[in-house]
């Protein structure tokens, strides 16, 4: 149990915060970004704030737009978080 809750938070390093974080500061709820982002309820974003989904690449630019993101950052975060996952990948397959 403790290493999943550890996955979960190394995960997003952040970035389910910072898109929380965003969202609140522009007074918008998962609703209404959900709406904006085109999905039909806002239990995607909810699953994107708490880092338990990604962000398609697709849907990144709106996203960005919306929330006034730097894209910078965004970058960043997105490497990290692939690069964590790689990483725990790599560590199963030398454990199979």
């Amino acid at each position: 149990m403790k290493k999943r809750s550890q996955k979960q938070s190394l995960k997003p390093h952040n970035w389910g915060e910072m898109l929380r974080k965003k969202r609140v500061e522009k007074g918008m709820t998962q609703a209404e970004l959900s709406e904006k982002l085109n999905y039909p309820n806002p239990q995607f974003i909810s699953l994107m704030e708490r880092g338990l989904s990604k962000v398609p690449l697709g849907t990144m630019g709106r996203l960005i737009e919306i929330l006034d993101l730097d894209e910078e950052t965004v970058i960043q975060h997105l490497v990290r978080d692939y690069e964590v996952c790689v990483r725990q990948d790599l560590r199963k397959g030398r454990r199979g």
